[in-house]
């Protein structure tokens, strides 16, 4: 769980690093406890305190530049850690706000709390906004036609889960050596 928070994380850091630099009192804020937050979630604590800590910089800045970075890492750990419900909001806001940078692992994440959490439809819907709107050769695309492919089998449309999987297998070859894959 730990090397989920430094992923989300550290996602953050690569984006602020490429960005601009913090020119108003509020940015300049924002980067320090951004900074500050870094440091206390790389630490090995408990994922309580981490929650607490990443929910404080986000209601300290909820439009701030990094406010993306911590609703997903947020949404991660909830996740990981089979909180569907209290995950589902966090991967709905980053994609209420189309935000670029999170927007397909957010819908790929939806499909997931959906699916999981035993809302086929929804579950579908997201996938298919994930397939339509990302690029072909992207792998969140092939993870989202695997899991058309589920949808299509645990509805009992064979003909369809079949197609989907052998349109992810000529897309992504490599696909057909996994054992999820083979499995279908």
């Amino acid at each position: 769980m730990r090397s989920v928070i430094r992923m989300g994380l550290t996602i953050g850091c690569l984006a602020f690093a490429g960005g601009t630099s913090a020119t108003g009192v509020d940015e300049e804020r924002e980067y320090r406890e951004w900074k500050a937050l870094l440091a206390q979630t790389s630490a090995k604590g408990p994922v309580p305190e981490t929650l607490k800590l990443l929910g404080g910089f986000l209601q300290a800045h909820p439009k701030g530049e990094h406010a993306p970075d911590v609703r997903f890492a947020t949404g991660e750990i909830l996740f990981k850690d089979g909180q569907y419900e209290q995950a589902l909001g966090y991967y709905q806001a980053l994609v209420d706000q189309k935000d670029a940078g999170y927007l397909g692992a957010a819908l790929l994440r939806l499909g997931e709390v959906y699916y999981n959490t035993k809302r086929f439809p929804q579950a579908r819907r997201s996938w298919e906004k994930l397939t339509d709107s990302t690029p072909g050769g992207s792998l969140l695309a092939a993870e989202a036609l695997y899991g058309l492919a589920l949808c299509d089998l645990r509805d009992k449309n064979y003909l369809a889960a079949d197609k989907k999987l052998e349109l992810l297998i000529r897309k992504f070859p490599a696909y057909a050596n996994q054992s999820k894959t083979r499995e279908l």
